[in-house]
């Protein structure tokens, strides 16, 4: 337990309660980063050109002479994480704000409506491009991501307008599951 005033730490000094929860949570993630470092490196089975290595110069390069693929491809990729920043922003505001419901109330509910439906979509993204991938289409993750995408942004928008709690709520964890699935 936490006292309400929070903790002296030291180098950081007095941590709010609410600042220990975000530690708490993230602190696993950045030890469980440091396990990719025992994970061994994957033979190759192909070798493409010679022993030169490129760099940044010519990665800038290869994707600049192909600027009508890779522009609008990393464009998109960064609208739909802006989308995602702007939903994490506002969504716990809107719900206590719109539906009258408490911040323990709305982690909960934002808590399952987003883990849920968002590992389901990932889940499901990887089987159907693998049996696309398998059966000859090779550019499945991209159209994956084109097609989904849509699909992503109009029960996002539509679940945070909406007057009806269930409707809203029921219209974002499609959003999430279309973004899991996305990436």
């Amino acid at each position: 337990s936490v006292p309400k005033r929070g903790l002296v730490l030291p180098h950081l000094g007095l941590v709010e309660p609410w600042r220990i929860a975000f530690m708490a949570v993230g602190l696993p993630g950045v030890v469980l980063a440091f396990l990719v470092w025992t994970i061994p490196e994957a033979a190759r089975r192909q070798r493409l050109g010679g022993a030169a290595k490129a760099g940044l110069a010519e990665a800038v390069g290869f994707m600049t002479r192909r600027w009508r693929f890779y522009y609008p491809l990393i464009f998109s990729a960064a609208l739909m994480a802006a989308t995602n920043l702007a939903f994490g922003t506002w969504s716990a505001a809107y719900f206590m704000r719109d539906f009258h419901l408490s911040v323990a109330q709305v982690g909960v509910l934002l808590g399952l409506s987003q883990i849920i439906p968002q590992v389901v979509g990932i889940i499901l993204a990887g089987a159907v491009a693998d049996w696309f991938f398998s059966r000859g289409r090779t550019d499945i993750h991209i159209w994956l991501m084109i097609i989904l995408g849509a699909f992503k942004a109009l029960p996002g928008i539509a679940g945070m307008t909406v007057p009806n709690m269930w409707a809203a709520i029921i219209l974002l964890c499609s959003g999430t599951f279309f973004s899991g699935m996305v990436g």
